[in-house]
């Protein structure tokens, strides 16, 4: 349900924000395709759960609080 999946996205988000070394990352599944269903939308590309609560997610990230001119200049 769309709770669960909210919970599980702070959860994947916050692991990788945790690690150090970890200078970038993306999800790759955006949305679910025959037996792939990890996605944030489903098949028809509705969302799985309400945007504004995935951006409520993000913006309790580390990195989104960060200057964007900042993010601008990090190296790659």
């Amino acid at each position: 349900d769309a709770d669960d999946l909210a919970e599980r996205f702070r959860a994947q988000c916050e692991a990788l924000e945790s690690v150090p070394d970890v200078q970038g990352w993306c999800w790759t599944e955006l949305a679910d395709v025959q037996q792939e269903v990890n996605g944030l939308l489903r098949a028809d590309r509705t969302p799985k759960i309400p945007v504004d609560r995935l951006r409520a997610v993000i913006d309790t990230l580390p990195w989104s609080r960060t200057d964007p001119s900042a993010r601008a200049n990090l190296r790659p």
